[in-house]
């Protein structure tokens, strides 16, 4: 037999090719790690100079506090309690057309917002009448009845449309609402 001897192509000029490609992807990944060290480098240099910086650096102290002036609520408050409207809470306390209740004291919180009426009653019974006669027209019935007193006297009193009675007992009633209800 003879032999066959068959060359398809110059292996010599490709292992050149090869080994260059080779040899530039080795250089440019040794020039990325280089880099990225040198980053590294610069950047913590940076951050001990940062902190060298704000160590030498004294930071302001907090602002002193004012002390807030006492008129300045009082004003705030009495704003608040001029924007409130009042007039259907006193419409409601007026237009009780009862014989022997007078209103005694009306009152308001300013800071709960809550209007208080003090009646003074004949008996106990108009306690029920008068809550009634203050939630008439409303849907949430604002008013409640806070406290009922009865105390009797030993000396002359003047009850509504007559004259003195004497040794009568009066009744107190205290009726409150919150304002934002009203």
């Amino acid at each position: 037999m003879k032999p066959v001897h068959i060359e398809f192509i110059d292996n010599t000029h490709w292992r050149w090719v090869w080994m260059a490609t080779l040899l530039s992807g080795l250089g440019l990944m040794a020039f990325f790690i280089w880099q990225s060290v040198h980053l590294d480098h610069a950047v913590a240099q940076e951050r001990s100079h940062i902190s060298a910086i704000a160590s030498k650096v004294d930071l302001p102290s907090a602002p002193a506090q004012t002390k807030e002036d006492p008129r300045w609520a009082s004003m705030l408050q009495a704003a608040q309690s001029l924007q409130l409207d009042l007039n259907k809470a006193f419409a409601a306390a007026e237009n009780i057309q009862q014989v022997g209740v007078r209103l005694r004291s009306l009152s308001l919180e300013n800071s709960s917002t809550t209007l208080r009426l003090e009646y003074e009653l004949s008996s106990m019974d108009q306690s029920s009448t008068i809550t009634e006669a203050l939630n008439a027209g409303y849907e949430q019935r604002p008013w409640h009845l806070e406290s009922v007193k009865s105390t009797s006297t030993n000396g002359v009193r003047m009850v509504q449309g007559a004259s003195m009675v004497p040794g009568t007992s009066v009744v107190y009633g205290i009726w409150s609402a919150l304002m934002v209800d009203l």
